[in-house]
């Protein structure tokens, strides 16, 4: 398929389109038919020959030009505007609540240094940069006041499993709370994986944890000056990492525990 710039067809013009009958469209060149779109959603093809009579409104009402354009929500008179806000209002439904997304960075230590990494790396000495017990349950009941019926946390750092004590903590505390706030709960990690240890994977299986990590190349395929690279295959330094991700991966199967979409 390919796009190109629109060009009126022969014949076409669209200072002669009648917007008093048609929803505020768009339209584009796609192979050889027209793509029109509107701010509803709507999509429909075109051919040469239904294109300008549809722009210029000149097509037999009933005829199968306007069955075709009155089904896919282009001509205003047949419009179901009660429809049309309902499916606008599902779509946005998520206005209506607060926000369901929290990050927790529950320290800005990592040992690793990659360079394309966005976070304010410290150095793993940087103790005071650990959330502490204190911050991280207020953390959960700000968020536990949000009205959005779904809830995640994520895990951020730093290296978070840096600060293992704190993200366990969280885990528990807000699955505590949740036991009476009966939300959609959902938590997620982003490591490295290097200072996972078999402990800490049965755990993050069990409370159903999603593991985000990034995966670099070998030393040979992926040049870089930093004194430690986020990478797992091909390094010693990812070795067991290696191991732990593919136990994770296997356990996750082995007991089909949904992911978020």
């Amino acid at each position: 398929m390919s796009f190109s710039s629109f060009v009126p067809t022969a014949g076409l013009s669209l200072r002669r389109a009648r917007p008093d009958d048609l929803v505020p469209f768009r339209l584009r060149r796609v192979d050889d038919s027209t793509l029109i779109t509107n701010d509803f959603g709507a999509h429909l093809f075109l051919d040469d020959d239904e294109l300008t009579p549809f722009v210029h409104g000149e097509f037999e009402s009933g005829g199968s030009l306007w069955a075709r354009l009155s089904a896919a929500g282009f001509l205003i008179e047949t419009l179901d505007r009660e429809a049309l806000v309902d499916e606008l209002r599902e779509k946005l439904r998520f206005l209506r609540y607060g926000p369901n997304l929290h990050i927790f960075i529950t320290t800005l230590r990592c040992n690793h240094s990659c360079r394309y990494c966005h976070a304010s790396r410290a150095s793993m000495a940087a103790v005071e940069t650990d959330m502490s017990l204190e911050v991280a349950e207020r953390s959960v009941d700000l968020a536990f006041q949000s009205t959005s019926p779904w809830l995640t946390f994520e895990f951020q750092g730093g290296e978070p499993l840096a600060n293992w004590p704190v993200v366990e903590h969280i885990v528990e505390y807000a699955r505590q709370k949740n036991a009476l706030a009966n939300k959609s709960l959902m938590f997620a990690l982003v490591t490295n994986l290097s200072l996972m240890t078999e402990e800490r994977l049965d755990y993050l299986i069990d409370r159903n944890v999603q593991i985000c990590t990034s995966l670099d190349g070998r030393a040979s395929t992926t040049p870089t000056t930093s004194s430690l690279r986020c990478s797992i295959a091909g390094r010693r330094r990812g070795s067991s990492a290696t191991s732990f991700r593919r136990a994770a991966r296997s356990e996750f199967a082995r007991r089909a525990l949904p992911l978020q979409p």
